[in-house]
């Protein structure tokens, strides 16, 4: 498993290797609250939109498009202090509307699948 593992990153272009590296440090970012997790998001979303439009991929680019204006919004958002206070203010979730939601897009995703 491994070499295998081994295998996929060495068949991997530079650019496709930054990108996930980029990808990677905006999930850890992200987890851990700073604000740099913006940029890496931004950047490996670009490269992977010009990637996948480079090989015909015209959806996957669009989807990329719509990710690398969430990533320009998120930064933005993150920078503005929230109602005056001091730094990001982050909601949660009770249980019952997680299961909520994610009922929803099972079911959004069963019914467009059908």
């Amino acid at each position: 498993m491994a070499e295998s593992l081994l295998a996929s990153v060495a068949a991997m272009s530079g650019w496709e290797f930054a990108a996930a590296a980029l990808a990677i440090a905006y999930l850890v970012l992200a987890a851990r609250e700073h604000i740099a997790c913006w940029p890496c998001a931004l950047v490996s979303t670009f490269i992977y939109t010009a990637l996948f439009f480079n090989v015909s991929l015209l959806m996957e680019s669009a989807l990329n498009v719509y990710y690398l204006a969430m990533a320009v919004y998120g930064w933005l958002q993150w920078r503005r202090p929230a109602d005056g206070a001091s730094g990001l203010v982050i909601h949660t979730w009770h249980v019952r509307r997680h299961v909520a939601v994610i009922t929803t897009v099972l079911l959004l995703a069963w019914a467009s699948g059908a």
